[in-house]
């Protein structure tokens, strides 16, 4: 599975966040979408479910409360 990391080592270091890239990606494709839900995006007819919890910097299970992208 796929993380995006916010912190560490292993955070993301892109300019454009995962979502940005997902939204470009689309509108090059002409695919419909991306549609986020909490847990879900719909892109196309195919809908990706994600965790709705992550991991904090201390290792800590969080619910992932985050504005959906417009």
């Amino acid at each position: 599975m796929f993380a995006y990391h916010s912190f560490g080592y292993n955070q993301w270091r892109d300019p454009m966040k995962p979502s940005d890239i997902l939204k470009k990606l689309c509108k090059d494709l002409k695919v419909d979408g991306p549609h986020f839900m909490p847990g879900k995006v719909r892109v196309g007819q195919k809908v990706f479910n994600g965790p709705r919890e992550l991991e904090d910097e201390n290792g800590k299970a969080k619910t992932l409360v985050l504005p959906l992208p417009q």
